[in-house]
């Protein structure tokens, strides 16, 4: 979208002010301080103007015939050396002119390759002096100070391509004897050459026309002259006119020679509406008004203002700037927050989805464990576990719980010894008659090797071996000195003896396998105590009608 702009349009009679609007150029003031009487009242005027829109920068742009243009080339250098060469020729072509400007226009193509250079400068700096103090006074920011005619190539654009092009087109009033003007600006290569601004003393369409026909052609020569157009070189001519005059200075144009120029009449009100410009066709329209409705959408490099008078300007500047940076951090600050914050509701969803799962899949190992047998899982064991128990039924073998009633009572009489572990044993064999725990998933030798023996004797019934059960029992006990050590040493002496004493009602055998000793002092150490009970001789029992166990 385009931004209004604030333009004040500086003649050598009077300083117009605009507002430019998409698809318009409106007029809003005219200040002429000429007339003494009423400078005062004018100079009000003006800051009215001025302070309704304090905040909206200021465009000012020149046209006045007080413009002088020098083209020269200069050595290509670069830096300081540069900057002083540049300094040193506008001195002097310009002597102390404070407005002054310099454009580089390109280099040559052979030789020392100098650069084209343009200046500019504007010799009368007092028309522009009272409004610029005005401007500064109340500290209404300004943007530049623009020369016109250097602008005036934004036009080129409209036209048809051309090395060399001549625009030539009417101005406003000039002077308060001098109702109009007419500027011709030069064109070589699409870069500007020259310019002048000539006064019209003509009166009737027809002194008008004549008079903008002759300009053309003595423009024409001035160009051949200082060799800014070579000879025999198309010139382009574009002649804006008002509607009134485009049929007398065709007319015109139709009598002289014009082998050397292409020459374009164009009503300035069709021209105008080929830019975009909307135009009233019963008010004058002026070559300042396309110019400056063309800047409407292209940034401006100031040409004549100063650093202090732009001071205003370049700190709003800034200051718009810093606010632009800050609102842009701060929006991609929330544009970041707002995408993190979509990645942990994200994060935090599947955490949800996951718990959810973790929770099921736990109720559902629950009941698996609720439901799962609790009997070993492998098949071994739970044949060895069979098969000992068919034939300790069989053979009607007393209850273990006598046994465990004797022990019972006799380890109750020691209270200073703990009972760690208890294991049971039953089997045929007496060699390697303990093993290791079986974890869930691990098979017992022995046991398969008692299985083994049980198959053997109810599928052999001549054979009769006797059946061992035997109990180790873990104790633990914590010595700390030699005089503990003693002590305790009786004491397990005695618990030997009193299960020794049961020998003859139960008839088991008592060995005392390991016992604490003076490398245990100071921590828990354990003894192991085994009982074996050797049961009477049965014949194996078999049942012919049943199937072999093994199957």
């Amino acid at each position: 979208m385009m931004t209004i702009k604030r333009i004040l349009y500086l003649s050598d009679y009077e300083l117009i002010a605009y507002q430019l609007k998409p698809q318009s150029l409106s007029e809003l003031g005219r200040f002429n301080l000429s007339d003494a009487t009423i400078q005062a009242s004018i100079e009000h005027a003006f800051i009215d103007y001025l302070i309704t829109d304090p905040k909206t920068p200021i465009h000012f742009f020149v046209d006045s015939t007080q413009e002088e243009y020098k083209s020269d080339t200069i050595p290509h250098v670069m830096g300081r050396d540069k900057k002083l060469l540049l300094q040193r020729r506008r001195e002097r072509f310009f002597e102390k002119a404070l407005y002054t400007y310099t454009m580089i226009q390109g280099r040559e193509s052979t030789g020392r390759r100098d650069d084209f250079a343009l200046f500019t400068a504007l010799n009368n700096e007092t028309l522009l002096q009272p409004w610029l103090d005005l401007i500064n006074t109340h500290k209404i920011p300004l943007a530049g100070i623009y020369s016109l005619p250097l602008l005036s190539q934004c036009l080129l654009k409209y036209l048809p391509r051309a090395n060399h092009i001549l625009i030539s087109g009417y101005t406003s009033r000039i002077s308060s004897n001098i109702a109009a003007g007419l500027r011709q600006s030069f064109f070589s290569n699409n870069t500007f050459k020259f310019s002048r601004l000539i006064p019209l003393h003509a009166v009737t369409p027809e002194e008008q026309a004549q008079t903008l026909v002759n300009q053309m052609l003595r423009t024409h020569q001035y160009l051949q002259s200082v060799k800014l157009l070579p000879f025999d070189t198309p010139l382009l001519v574009l002649l804006l006119c008002p509607t009134a005059l485009v049929d007398l200075v065709e007319q015109l144009l139709n009598r002289e020679d014009l082998s050397e120029l292409d020459v374009y009449v164009t009503d300035i009100h069709d021209f105008a509406e080929r830019t975009g410009l909307s135009v009233n066709t019963t008010e004058p329209l002026y070559l300042h008004h396309l110019v400056l409705y063309q800047l409407h959408s292209q940034p401006l490099r100031n040409h004549y203002a100063q650093q202090q008078e732009t001071r205003d300007f370049f700190y709003r500047s800034l200051a718009r700037r810093i606010y632009q940076a800050t609102a842009l951090i701060f929006a991609g600050a929330i544009g970041i927050s707002l995408y993190y914050l979509q990645q942990s509701l994200d994060i935090q969803a599947e955490i949800s989805q996951t718990t959810g799962q973790l929770v099921k899949f736990q109720q559902e190992i629950r009941q698996l464990h609720a439901s799962k047998a609790q009997l070993p899982l492998d098949i071994l064991q739970i044949q060895n576990v069979i098969q000992i128990g068919h034939y300790l039924h069989g053979q009607h073998v007393p209850s273990l719980r006598p046994l465990l009633t004797h022990i019972s009572q006799i380890w109750s009489r020691y209270p200073e010894f703990k009972l760690a572990k208890l294991e049971w044993r039953v089997s045929t064999r007496h060699d390697d008659f303990f093993v290791p725990a079986l974890t869930d998933y691990e098979i017992s030798p022995t046991a398969t090797q008692d299985s083994r023996a049980l198959s053997k004797m109810k599928t052999t019934p001549s054979v009769a071996e006797p059946l061992i059960e035997g109990v180790r029992l873990y104790g633990r006990i914590r010595i700390n000195n030699q005089r503990e050590l003693a002590i305790n040493l009786l004491k397990l002496n005695e618990l030997i003896n009193s299960f020794t004493d049961k020998r003859k009602a139960i008839e088991w055998e008592v060995n005392l396998l390991n016992k604490p000793n003076a490398d245990t002092l100071g921590r828990d150490t354990t003894f192991t105590i085994q009982i074996d009970l050797k049961h009477p001789d049965y014949s194996p029992v078999v049942d012919e009608n049943k199937n072999d166990i093994n199957k």
